[in-house]
């Protein structure tokens, strides 16, 4: 299994629920062995949708719940899961943390561009038209009507509620969900455990997958402008040999690999500035939540909900070009704020994440959402 940012965030919903007393049953299924034995896309699509009415049914009779949080349904759960939940006349709620809803690849980008085709359109068919959904033209196909299922199925048992991350993704998704209350939550972002230095902080670092899409191409162009700052690099994928060729050339990159979520923090926990470039708009950017907890300023774009973390904050984080100059002179105000001006910037930084993502707002705030449901139900 492959675990990403949802895997986290789900968890820490779960956590923060649970420490204000409210009982909390967490039911999750992998993807891992979807369509092993199938001969075709509509078989594993059916298959689907009988196993996630099935296993959601037996769920519900174990916990009895008062309410059903539903998150990423995608595609073990789908619209079986959701009737399910109706049949049994149990309130639910939906976070939607991506744009599946309206993109296929759940991300509007293609060819390394952004891509609203399918949000533009009264079906998701450029998406089969593109292979959007795994470079496949079958898989696309699959996903379209997975997508219809579901459709059909949440119109037929609405939520009570849905939640987004985001002001940017609340824009980007009003209009396809206008019948029902739409809250704005953004993910919970626990404290690593790490707590950061009284020593003095240097340099930048990125966080994350080594993707195009994540902006690690626009990060490694910065170190090679500055070279002068240290640039720390974490993570693994696809662009590795880059990065390791890059490192090996330049004395100021320092690649450190893939880390613990512990050791990912203390790395933030050391350096002024975490930048994430990403390429496509996020519906959030839990690596900039995760930076302020431990005291460091993301630099992000100016798209998508990732500007939103850093408002409050006094120094302009946020590079309105998303050029190579735009983030190296953000980098470079950084480096140049005196100890005591960074220190000042670090500690609001840890205030606005208690303030919007720590367990203890976030937790109380779900819990809002959760009795604005039950009140009408």
């Amino acid at each position: 299994m492959q675990v990403g940012g949802e895997y986290f965030s789900v968890r820490a919903e779960a956590e923060a629920l649970r420490s204000i007393g409210v009982d909390v049953h967490l039911f999750t299924v992998t993807n891992d062995q979807l369509g092993a034995g199938s001969s075709s896309k509509i078989d594993v699509i059916r298959t689907v949708f009988r196993g996630g009415r099935r296993e959601v049914e037996h769920a519900i009779e174990r916990f009895r719940p008062d309410i059903v949080h539903a998150q990423n349904l995608f595609p073990r759960l789908g619209g079986g899961a959701i009737n399910a939940v109706g049949r049994a006349r149990v309130p639910w709620v939906r976070t939607l943390r991506n744009y599946r809803l309206t993109c296929l690849s759940a991300n509007h980008r293609r060819d390394g561009q952004a891509c609203f085709d399918c949000n533009d359109s009264a079906t998701a068919y450029p998406g089969v038209r593109h292979a959007c959904y795994r470079n496949s033209t079958a898989a696309s196909a699959g996903a379209l009507v997975y997508s219809a299922i579901e459709k059909k199925s949440a119109e037929k048992f609405q939520p009570s509620a849905y939640i987004v991350l985001s002001a940017a993704m609340q824009q980007r998704l009003s209009a396809r969900i206008s019948d029902v209350p739409l809250h704005i939550r953004p993910n919970i972002v626990s404290r690593p455990a790490i707590t950061p230095g009284e020593r003095k902080r240097a340099g930048c670092a990125f966080v994350g997958r080594l993707t195009e899409e994540k902006g690690i191409d626009v990060f490694l162009r910065v170190a090679e402008e500055n070279p002068e700052v240290d640039f720390f690099i974490v993570g693994s994928g696809p662009l590795e040999g880059k990065v390791r060729v890059v490192a090996d050339r330049c004395r100021n990159v320092i690649y450190k690999g893939e880390l613990t979520h512990e050791g990912c923090a203390g790395i933030m926990a050391s350096v002024r500035a975490v930048v994430v470039p990403s390429q496509w708009e996020e519906p959030f950017g839990r690596v900039a939540a995760e930076a302020i907890s431990v005291g460091a300023l993301p630099i992000v774009p100016s798209y998508g909900g990732l500007p939103e973390i850093v408002q409050g904050l006094g120094l302009s984080l946020v590079a309105q070009e998303n050029t190579v100059a735009s983030y190296s002179s953000i980098v470079r105000a950084i480096v140049d704020l005196t100890e005591v001006q960074f220190r000042h910037e670090s500690s609001t930084a840890e205030s606005i994440w208690a303030d919007r993502y720590s367990p203890k707002g976030g937790g109380q705030a779900l819990l809002k959402i959760y009795e604005s449901v039950l009140n009408v139900a």
